[in-house]
């Protein structure tokens, strides 16, 4: 049943939460601020330019690039609204907190019809998530990221 697949979900992440700080615990201060630097990279680098060359340089500009090239131009515009709930929805689905993660997909997916430009949605993102990181990093709060 659904109930017994969150519960084994739920204790299968705890466990790997668990692991995780049993390993940086034991670490040295220089082992644990070299996982953080890496850890606020990847945060803030990384993953936003995979995220959004995947959400907004492929499933949106794909869905959207097909309506354009329709008539007439209410379908294209279904089209593109479409394109943009959609990699919304799934760009949320990846996140733990999925409502400001779709309120930022929306707007990285706005963004990007706007500019017309990848790049410019990979920036924000870059820009959001190094702010989360500071933020973690202030709280001592590492679940933020």
């Amino acid at each position: 049943s659904r109930r017994r697949l969150r519960i084994l979900i739920a204790a299968m992440f705890n466990t790997i939460i668990m692991a995780l700080a049993g390993a940086l615990s034991g670490m040295s201060a220089a082992g644990f601020i070299f996982w953080v630097f890496c850890r606020l990279i990847g945060t803030s680098f990384i993953v936003p330019l995979i995220e959004e060359l995947f959400f907004r340089g492929f499933i949106l500009a794909r869905i959207d690039q097909a309506g354009q090239n329709r008539a007439p131009t209410w379908h294209a515009t279904a089209l593109r609204l479409f394109a943009v709930v959609f990699s919304t929805v799934l760009f949320a689905a990846l996140h733990g907190r999925w409502l400001a993660a779709a309120l930022a997909g929306l707007i990285f997916a706005l963004l990007y019809l706007r500019r017309g430009k990848v790049w410019h949605a990979v920036q924000a993102h870059m820009a959001a998530n190094l702010t989360i990181g500071i933020w973690a990093l202030a709280a001592g709060d590492f679940s933020l990221i």
